[in-house]
């Protein structure tokens, strides 16, 4: 049983070396991604020159939607081979 818990222990360290740049690249996007959405809530709701949106409401959410909304299909068959494109990003 020690052996394996060894041999998982090498393992794991070899992926924690293997993984710190991916994950330091991802802890920079998220970063990002907060300072964005902070930035974006505070001109929207707060700052002076900004349009002041009011309450948040279900027709007014904190933050505007990235992606388009649809309705679900019946069957996700109908759907195959298509695309979708929303504020530059696409799916299919």
């Amino acid at each position: 049983m020690d052996y394996v818990h060894r041999l998982r222990d090498a393992a794991k360290a070899v992926l924690n070396r293997v993984n710190v740049e991916p994950y330091a690249a991802y802890d920079k996007l998220v970063e990002r991604i907060v300072t964005n959405v902070r930035n974006r809530v505070n001109y929207e709701r707060l700052a002076d020159h900004g349009p002041k949106l009011g309450p948040i409401t279900a027709k007014c959410p904190l933050v505007a939607t990235y992606f388009t909304r649809l309705a679900v299909p019946d069957s996700a068959k109908a759907w195959r081979g298509r695309f979708l494109s929303a504020i530059g990003w696409r799916w299919c």
